[in-house]
């Protein structure tokens, strides 16, 4: 109910946003949905910045917790690590606070670091909070847990705040949603071939080798924005791409 209250309080805040001096833009000939579709999937995967966006964070979702880690994480929290139910969601809870000290301080690490550093240091927290996760034991598995999902939680955060708000930056206000739904056709296309996998793997090699590949492949993922130099150097977010 908190969480669908939070939708309508957020409708309601962005109808109070107002462009001084914006024009409507112009109504567009009508076209095929298939046309428009190819349309957006050429604009991402031509862009550079776009692209190695859109590639880091599908491999990152591919692993993440919507991914290969949600299939193995409540398996390997109670069988493993031998927690209860309540400790996992109690521990799942206070960790996720992570994502807030994220939303604080995404601006000012921006100003001081650069976008392109924190974008690449943001999404690197995901593989080495796996890597802490994959380490532990039942005696500190509480613990463990709430600094592995913290971690994780405020990573993901800072790393949205500015892939999403460079994405918008870099492109044409006409093409803003045939971009929007290419990219998140990318990246949430990975979302169950990596649980699919993850369960497979989990089942197969066990839950603790599957977290290191995971942790592994989630460290991989920044590779795409450390070889693109539109990303790696840049400092601060372009000015409004023009139409």
């Amino acid at each position: 109910m908190v969480d669908s209250a939070s939708y309508l309080a957020s409708a309601l805040l962005l109808n109070l946003i107002r462009t001084p001096g914006a024009q409507a833009p112009q109504p567009r000939t009508k076209t095929r949905m298939r046309t428009q579709i190819a349309e957006g999937l050429r604009f991402v995967f031509r862009h550079r910045t776009l692209r190695s966006l859109a590639l880091a964070t599908g491999i990152s979702n591919l692993v993440g917790l919507g991914g290969a880690l949600g299939a193995v994480l409540t398996a390997y929290a109670l069988r493993d690590l031998k927690l209860s139910p309540g400790e996992l969601g109690l521990a799942l809870t206070v960790g996720n606070c992570g994502a807030l000290l994220g939303a604080t301080l995404s601006s000012r690490l921006i100003r001081t670091v650069g976008l392109g550093p924190v974008l690449i240091a943001a999404k690197s927290m995901s593989g080495i909070a796996v890597i802490l996760l994959a380490t532990a034991a039942p005696a500190r598995a509480v613990p463990t847990l709430i600094a592995t999902t913290g971690i994780m939680a405020c990573g993901i955060t800072v790393y949205n705040i500015g892939q999403v708000s460079l994405r918008q930056a870099i492109t044409p206000t006409g093409m803003q949603a045939r971009m929007n739904a290419s990219v998140r056709f990318a990246i949430w296309g990975t979302l169950p071939i990596g649980a699919l996998a993850g369960g497979y793997l989990g089942s197969v090699l066990g839950t603790r080798p599957t977290l290191w590949m995971i942790a592994a492949i989630g460290l991989l993922s920044c590779l795409p924005l450390i070889l693109t130099p539109d990303v790696r150097t840049l400092r601060v977010f372009p000015v409004q791409a023009a139409e």
